[in-house]
């Protein structure tokens, strides 16, 4: 282990200069070129390390980017299916405040999601302006189809979903991409 590298490499290097300091300068050159050897194994040790460590986060970082993909299907999935719903119901049908309840609980769940996908652009500056514009275009459709929803304007506010939902289907394709 590197532990154990670094003492070798320190003991070599203590060792040629006891024989300096004894006057054995072939000795004291043969140790300290056992020590520079030592140390370059120290460092392919250390840059394999590195390089595994960079593999892994970079492993992560794809999970993630396929999690967050597979989160935008859902939330677009569950928009589209409230959508059809409202769209088979008439204002004064009971299920209205039900499905409007659902609408909301859509828009709080796009929130992490939201969270996730700005983090995202903020460490990626390609797709910051793309992520920014389609995030704040959700938002503005998912506001306006419960505002829509509030007045019982089940037509208008299945146009914004259908709006939220093209928001939702534009960022799953860029990151899928």
């Amino acid at each position: 282990d590197l532990e154990e590298q670094f003492e070798e490499i320190s003991e070599d290097q203590e060792q040629s200069q006891e024989e300096l300091q004894d006057s054995q300068p072939a000795k004291s050159q043969q140790s300290q070129q056992q020590a520079s050897e030592k140390m370059k194994e120290m460092k392919k040790s250390l840059q394999s390390m590195q390089s595994s460590s960079q593999s892994a986060q970079q492993q992560e970082n794809l999970q993630n980017l396929r999690d967050l993909v597979d989160n935008l299907v859902t939330l677009s999935f569950n928009q589209e299916s409230l959508m059809n719903d409202f769209r088979q119901i008439r204002q004064s049908d009971p299920r209205f405040n039900e499905l409007s309840q659902q609408q909301l609980k859509l828009k709080e769940d796009s929130g992490i999601i939201q969270d996730s996908l700005i983090s995202l652009s903020k460490r990626v500056f390609q797709i910051s302006s793309f992520v920014t514009r389609e995030v704040n275009e959700m938002n503005r459709q998912m506001d306006g189809s419960l505002d829509e929803l509030k007045e019982k304007r089940i037509s208008q506010a299945t146009g914004k979903q259908q709006f939220t939902m093209t928001s939702i289907n534009n960022l799953a394709l860029m990151l899928d991409d």
